[in-house]
């Protein structure tokens, strides 16, 4: 093969007649490059150049190193694979459950002692919930005790001590401040102490038109395979302690009753409906009860569901979601508390009227509040703008434009807003500090500086602070 450059053109010819050229940059930047001896200023593609070299060798030898090739890249793919994510090349990764050594979340260890301890959650009942939580953290999923955290519990005690709940706790906070994984610690906590719990950690797919429906009576649908799915998630949560409770009638279980739903979808809705009579009958001998819901929002929204004449379905059409609004309006009674999760980070479940009427509601006196507020604005502007940014007057409320606004009904009682607030900076730290010891935060320094700047880039929000961390 002949080689021949003139300025930014590399030509070249084989031995069987053939000619090509491509351009290419000259490395010295204006270099005189037209000889053949000159050809190592100039820059160009590896790979390209080989496949050039290739032409003068016999088959056979292409083909073995094409084998050549495919082998390395194959165990290269392997060595990858076997790497730590988000780990450095070189760096030694060690397992990080029992380098940590962390607790595990119990009732004992909820104390002031552990305040900014990261804790593990007990490994049966993140199996018993349907949510795929990430278990990037550690060996085992783990969450921070805040004293937020121990004020909500303490909340909830409050409510479990009345003879029936009167109230619903509803956790409010901007988006990344922790409102599901607060939710989510004291679900796992009142188990752990006997209460019974009813969990629903994601109500987005109850609207998304994913599950199918039928009609019921009236205007009102059932989602019969929905409603065996929760059956299950409840009785997995619970355990054998359902199969102690009787029902009423003393002829069988709480735990045969969820049986009988679970095993035949038509029977499921009947059974959630009669599951949470029995639930809300007042007896001593039974334990209290904590219903908590994340995204209660999906509650107030319009769905994706249609009617027979196509027109859209909001989630109080369906009989599964009334069920449940009837312990929110206290329609049902409960010996326990009921808890709800505001979410703002999913467009299909907003319900701008319900977060008007939280933002109104009266709040529960906690330790720490963000400051600044950026909710108290969004909820002031909601009484004189409409969605599409146009002044109306005063006396509009935000309900002028929600579809769900005028089922005064439907709307939960005896709301008390609990703000989740953002991350201070003793928080900040014990959360960047956990992210060192675990392997997920290399080459840093976990100092003053670099706490503060953290904080003041993400404002304490921990949504924003992993993704700051981890690149995303």
């Amino acid at each position: 093969m002949r080689l021949a450059v003139q300025g930014t053109l590399v030509k070249w010819s084989t031995r069987n007649g053939r000619s090509r050229a491509f351009s290419c940059t000259a490395v010295n930047g204006g270099g005189d490059a037209n000889s053949v001896g000159d050809f190592s200023t100039v820059f160009f593609d590896k790979f390209l150049m080989n496949s050039l070299l290739e032409e003068e060798q016999p088959l056979s030898l292409r083909k073995q190193k094409y084998a050549r090739i495919l082998e390395t890249k194959a165990r290269e793919k392997a060595e990858d694979a076997a790497q730590p994510r988000n780990s450095p090349p070189t760096a030694e990764r060690k397992s990080a459950g029992p380098a940590l050594a962390l607790g595990t979340w119990i009732p004992e260890n909820a104390n002031e002692n552990r305040i900014l301890e990261p804790l593990a959650l007990p490994e049966d009942f993140l199996s018993s919930i349907s949510k795929n939580y990430p278990k990037y953290l550690a060996d085992a999923p783990s969450l921070m005790l805040r004293q937020t955290t121990l004020e909500l519990i303490e909340a909830i005690k409050k409510q479990g001590d009345k003879k029936v709940s009167d109230s619903t706790l509803v956790l409010d906070g901007v988006r990344g401040t922790g409102k599901s994984a607060t939710l989510m610690q004291v679900a796992s906590h009142f188990r752990s102490s006997g209460w019974l719990v009813i969990y629903i950690p994601r109500l987005l797919e109850w609207v998304l038109g994913i599950e199918p429906y039928e009609k019921a009576q009236g205007e009102l649908f059932n989602q019969p395979y929905l409603s065996a799915k929760v059956l299950e998630s409840i009785l997995k949560i619970n355990g054998r302690a359902l199969s102690k409770i009787k029902t009423k009638r003393g002829d069988s279980t709480l735990e045969e009753l969820i049986k009988r739903g679970m095993t035949r979808p038509e029977l499921a809705q009947p059974a959630v409906e009669e599951l949470f009579i029995e639930l809300s009958t007042e007896d001593e001998s039974r334990p209290p009860l904590l219903i908590a819901i994340d995204q209660i929002n999906g509650f107030y929204t319009k769905t994706e569901y249609r009617n027979v004449d196509s027109s859209v379905l909001t989630a109080d059409r369906f009989t599964l979601v009334r069920s449940f609004l009837r312990f929110l309006t206290q329609e049902h009674q409960v010996k326990g508390a009921v808890v709800g999760a505001l979410d703002f980070s999913t467009p299909q479940i907003s319900s701008r009227f319900l977060e008007h009427v939280v933002s109104q509601s009266p709040s529960y006196p906690t330790s720490r509040q963000s400051a600044p507020r950026p909710l108290a604005r969004k909820y002031q502007d909601l009484s004189v703008v409409d969605k599409y940014g146009v002044l109306q007057p005063k006396d509009v409320t935000p309900g002028s434009y929600d579809s769900v606004a005028d089922k005064k009904d439907i709307y939960p009682k005896g709301i008390i807003r609990f703000e989740v607030p953002t991350f201070d900076r003793w928080e900040t730290a014990s959360i960047l500090n956990f992210y060192k010891e675990a392997g997920l935060l290399f080459a840093r320094d976990i100092n003053r500086n670099y706490v503060d700047a953290q904080l003041l880039f993400t404002g304490g929000n921990g949504w924003r602070l992993f993704r700051a961390t981890h690149g995303l």
